[in-house]
């Protein structure tokens, strides 16, 4: 039976995106350094589409928050202002830009 889907309250939507990933394991490392930050419900990174999708609650963080985390990761994030795609309920869009991901 799949696990129920984690309720986040009024989950908002986030898109990054993701410069200088080179390989599955610079996907696996954001995804990780997401996954972990409490919130956040869903994260998707796509390598060719250098763009990441999270999906989170905005009371326990920010999309600041998100790229602070990957900052702190090792990568360079930079939150790329004006991408609000409107509400959903409460629900909203930012855009995320992460660069210098590479391999180790």
């Amino acid at each position: 039976m799949p696990d129920p889907p984690i309720d986040v309250g009024p989950a908002r939507n986030c898109a990054l995106s993701v410069k200088g990933m080179t390989c599955q394991s610079c996907v696996s490392s954001v995804t990780s350094t997401v996954k972990s930050l409490p919130g956040v419900s869903s994260a998707v990174v796509d390598l060719a589409g250098e763009r990441a999708d999270v999906t989170y609650d905005p009371s326990l963080l920010s999309p600041e928050d998100i790229a602070a985390a990957i900052n702190d990761s090792g990568f360079e994030a930079n939150l790329e202002l004006g991408t609000t795609t409107g509400k959903l309920g409460s629900a909203g869009s930012y855009r995320v830009s992460v660069k210098g991901m590479t391999c180790q």
